[in-house]
C-alpha cells in the first residue's frame, strides 16, 4: 500500500512549530514552579491553501479520497525546508551515545 503524498504545489503558506512534551505547575502558596520534561516532541503544521478549481481541485479531491477518512495517513514534504542532495558519507561517530545529540562524521 502506498502512502498518499500531499501535493505541496497547492499549499499557499506553511506555519511550523515544535510541540514539546513538558508540563509546568506553579504553587499558589510559594510561587515556585516544577517542570516535568517527558522527553517527547513533535512538529505541528498549519497549512493554508487557496481556492482550487479545475485540475488543482481534482488533484486535491483525489488526495483526500485516498486518505479514506480518519484511518488514512499521508506524507508531508515541508516546502519550507530545502531538501538538497546529501554530500559525503555520514556515519555515527561513537557507540553508546545518549541524550539529545548525535555525533556524526563523514560529511563533505
Amino acid at each position: 500500500m502506498t502512502v498518499p503524498v500531499l501535493p505541496v504545489q497547492l499549499i499557499r503558506s506553511v506555519t511550523r512549530r515544535l510541540a514539546v512534551s513538558a508540563a509546568a505547575t506553579q504553587s499558589p502558596f510559594t510561587g515556585t514552579q516544577q517542570v516535568q520534561d517527558w522527553g517527547g516532541a513533535w512538529w505541528e503544521y498549519d497549512l493554508e491553501m487557496g481556492i482550487m478549481q479545475g485540475r488543482n481541485g481534482r488533484l486535491m479531491s483525489a488526495f483526500l479520497a485516498a486518505l479514506r477518512g480518519p484511518v488514512g495517513t499521508f506524507l508531508l514534504t515541508d516546502p519550507s525546508i530545502y531538501n538538497g542532495t546529501g554530500v559525503g558519507t555520514p556515519l555515527v561517530n561513537g557507540a553508546g551515545q545518549t541524550g539529545q545529540t548525535l555525533i556524526t562524521d563523514g560529511w563533505s
